[in-house]
């Protein structure tokens, strides 16, 4: 029975070497998934097609859920769902934006 609390404290020492490495490992691990909503998608259900399978936002829009856009957007950005009439999709999930809203113009805001 020695043996084998030995070979788990040997375990525990070779993992856990420094008692501060495993509280700040345990602490990354807890704080992993920091942003809700990652994929921008619409649990919601407060997007709408307002053309092409895209929606408009202006600065302060919070209808992405989780989200806001930036207060200094100009113009609009734009959250889509894929697949828009032009054949974006997004990369994960359903939903994605487009910064530089319905133009081709350097982009207009964030979120």
């Amino acid at each position: 029975m020695k043996l084998k609390t030995r070979s788990f404290l040997v375990v525990l020492i070779a993992t856990c070497p420094v008692a501060a490495h495993c509280q700040m490992s345990a602490a990354l691990a807890a704080a992993a998934n920091l942003v809700r909503n990652g994929k921008f998608e619409n649990h919601k259900n407060t997007w709408m097609d307002t053309n092409c399978n895209y929606m408009s936002l202006t600065a302060d829009s919070t209808v992405i859920p989780g989200w806001t856009v930036t207060p200094g957007t100009t113009n609009e950005i734009v959250w889509a769902k894929s697949v828009t009439c032009d054949d974006h999709t997004a990369a994960a999930g359903m939903f994605f934006f487009d910064l530089t809203g319905f133009g081709a113009d350097s982009p207009n805001g964030g979120v």
